[in-house]
């Protein structure tokens, strides 16, 4: 009967022994399943990434496409302006004229066409409105500016200056943004 006992104990622990293996094995196959799944969503999203960072790269090569039209658009505007500010000033009438004839209009012009471009990621998208934003300021400016000649008031010819640089630094914030933008993505300028 002990021979017995101990051949069915054997027997069970031959079973338990070989149910552990079997179980270890399932554990194992799992970790490994886990650590395959782990690793294929890594890679899902390494893809999107590098195909978000594709997209963001194609919209900003659009995007600077643009920028030989709104160069000369810009410098139509500034000319205008400089032409007749600072070392350039004649008299309130000449300066007058050329912001009610030529820069405001021109500034519109400006505006109108960036206002007409839309990015197609948000990255490119929300540096896009900064260069909008310190656009309107800077229409805003040569307004007021308008507004101080019509009133002949100096204090609203001193506030034109304070938006007018409020607007170059908005735009310079821009130019900083974009090289970022074009440095992270890798693109070139021609």
């Amino acid at each position: 009967m002990l021979r017995k006992l101990a051949g069915i104990l054997a027997i069970s622990l031959l079973i338990a022994f070989s149910w552990g293996f079997v179980i270890g094995c399932g554990e194992e196959d799992e970790e490994k399943e886990d650590n395959n799944q782990v690793g294929q969503e890594e890679e899902e999203k390494e893809d999107e990434k590098e195909e978000e960072n594709n997209l963001v790269k194609q919209d900003l090569e659009n995007y600077l496409d643009h920028f030989e039209e709104l160069g000369q658009l810009e410098d139509t505007v500034i000319q205008s302006f400089e032409g007749v500010t600072g070392e350039n000033f004649v008299d309130d009438e000449t300066m007058y004229t050329e912001l009610t004839e030529t820069t405001l209009p021109e500034a519109e012009v400006l505006l109108s066409t960036l206002r007409g471009i839309e990015p197609e990621t948000e990255e490119v998208a929300e540096l896009h409105e900064t260069f909008i934003e310190g656009w309107e300021t800077q229409k805003k400016a040569f307004q007021t500016f308008v507004e101080g000649l019509e009133e002949n008031d100096d204090s609203i010819i001193e506030e034109g200056n304070e938006i007018l640089d409020e607007g170059y630094y908005i735009i310079n914030q821009f130019s900083v943004e974009i090289e970022q933008l074009l440095e992270e993505h890798q693109v070139q300028i021609d």
